[in-house]
């Protein structure tokens, strides 16, 4: 699935011009120039448009009682599935679909449903990686640094997915089972901080 309508990414790395032949800061003494010294901000920004959902469905199938096909059924669609105001407990709009007639000339009726929507998708991808790193100079021939990487540095979540094993959504789509539109999980993880400390000779 690669339906993403909008989809923006870059990456950017800038040391500090502080320092040791940096713009400001070449003739600080030393002890001043090792702490201010020596600092880069890198990083990575992903904005982009969410995956459409997979179509919601009626769980009762009353015509699985004529023809024996248990299982789900998928509606007609008669509204927008977006609500006005879109919350991780009203995420699709109930409203926007009904259940379709049992029979059309004597042909069984599946809902006109496509497998999955345009119109409503998970929630976009907003995700801004940080690293800020310190670079020592021990001598001239052993120099060390510390970095800080902040993954997700503001913790966005971008609801959606599929629940762990790779079977269901992250977001509730059956129509009768009382849930529709509520949002159990994300597809990226939460914050994650790593620090790390390694010595260049």
């Amino acid at each position: 699935m690669h339906d993403v309508p909008q989809s923006f990414a870059t990456a950017f790395v800038y040391d500090l011009p502080y320092g040791r032949g940096k713009h400001w800061g070449s003739g600080a003494p030393a002890v001043v120039s090792q702490i201010l010294g020596n600092w880069q901000v890198s990083g990575t920004v992903r904005l982009s448009s969410g995956l459409p959902l997979l179509a919601p469905f009626y769980a009762d199938n009353p015509l699985s009682t004529y023809f024996g096909f248990p299982g789900m059924r998928f509606p007609d669609l008669v509204g927008n599935p977006k609500p006005a105001r879109q919350t991780t407990t009203n995420w699709i709009n109930p409203d926007a679909f009904t259940q379709p007639g049992d029979f059309d000339n004597g042909v069984y009726k599946l809902g006109d449903m496509p497998s999955r929507m345009t119109q409503l998708r998970e929630g976009a991808t907003k995700n801004i990686d940080l690293s800020v790193a310190k670079a020592f100079d021990l001598t001239e021939r052993f120099k060390a640094q510390f970095r800080a990487e902040f993954l997700n540095a503001f913790n966005h979540p971008t609801y959606g997915g599929v629940f762990y094993g790779g079977w269901g959504s992250n977001i509730a789509l059956c129509i009768d089972c009382g849930d529709l539109g509520t949002v159990y999980g994300t597809r990226n993880d939460p914050r994650n901080i790593q620090l790390s400390m390694k010595l260049m000779f």
